[in-house]
């Protein structure tokens, strides 16, 4: 399985701190905190979350994020293939979180 790494992007607006991206990394010690989901219409899903993440046809390239097909780890500890939406851009002005998880990390921050 490859490793990725839990990001926080720069607000594009003010009023807002930033937001989540997910990047690959060589290291195996980065891990990522998320949820799956079963979809039994990801062609539908696609069109509604890929407008949402602007990385659709109607959106000029490139695109911030882009899908892709990981492999994960489920909770019961099975490899799991599973869609995901990378961070397209330069991530050295992003700040990391180093425990993986965007939702802890908002939460100890405040």
């Amino acid at each position: 399985m490859r490793e990725y790494e839990a990001i926080q992007c720069k607000a594009q607006s003010a009023g807002n701190d930033g937001y989540p991206g997910l990047i690959e990394s060589a290291n195996p010690d980065n891990k990522v905190v998320g949820e799956l989901y079963k979809i039994a219409d990801l062609a539908h899903a696609f069109t509604i979350l890929d407008d949402y993440e602007e990385c659709s046809a109607r959106f000029a390239h490139p695109h911030e994020y882009v899908r892709k097909r990981v492999w994960v780890q489920s909770g019961s500890g099975e490899p799991v293939r599973a869609w995901t939406y990378l961070y397209n851009r330069e991530a050295t002005q992003c700040l990391r979180i180093i425990c993986g998880d965007y939702l802890s990390f908002l939460t100890r921050r405040n």
